[in-house]
């Protein structure tokens, strides 16, 4: 994402964390070191948590 605004909406940051972690996804399918691509899934698996957990406290938030 080339720019970031100041405050983010609930929405806009799940989808940003989701993005994101389908991005890793991808990366991950296409790395060529186990370790790196290991990582790469766990990353993208934290991304997806994070992004549960502010849809969960959304109705806090609001």
């Amino acid at each position: 994402m080339l720019f970031e605004p100041v405050t983010w909406s609930t929405r806009d940051r799940v989808a940003y964390y989701r993005m994101d972690a389908a991005r890793l996804r991808r990366m991950a399918e296409t790395a060529d070191c186990a370790t790196a691509r290991e990582l790469l899934v766990d990353l993208a698996r934290r991304y997806r948590r994070v992004a549960n957990r502010i849809e969960k406290q959304a109705p806090l938030l609001a």
